[in-house]
């Protein structure tokens, strides 16, 4: 049997581990839950990406519909832009001949 010194120096010692390790336990769940969110965001980024493989298709026909809804738009776009500015200029066009005909102000429209 052993002395009751040694016996109590190893019980000290596996006090000491059992304290470490309760120390690291503590230090892992800590760590485990910084890393749990970074992995259900990778995990949704995960699942939206084999959402759109799976839908390719699709997604590449809705792309094919809209290039001609979206060039008949900006065609409609110019097109009112270009009528904006024939607008402008004929204004402008007005003041200025209104001015020259009618130098004073009590004879302008």
């Amino acid at each position: 049997m052993l002395p009751a010194e040694d016996i109590k120096q190893a019980n000290e010692r596996f006090q000491a581990l059992v304290e470490k390790v309760d120390e690291m336990q503590q230090t892992i769940i800590g760590l485990q839950a910084k890393v749990a969110a970074p992995e259900s965001k990778t995990e949704a980024h995960h699942e939206t990406h084999e959402f759109m493989n799976s839908n390719a298709k699709y997604f590449t026909s809705l792309t094919v519909n809209l290039i001609p809804k979206l060039q008949e738009l900006d065609t409609e776009v110019k097109r009112t832009t270009t009528n904006w500015k024939c607008f402008q200029a004929q204004l402008e066009l007005f003041f200025v001949v209104n001015e020259s005909l009618y130098p004073h102000d009590q004879d302008r429209i």
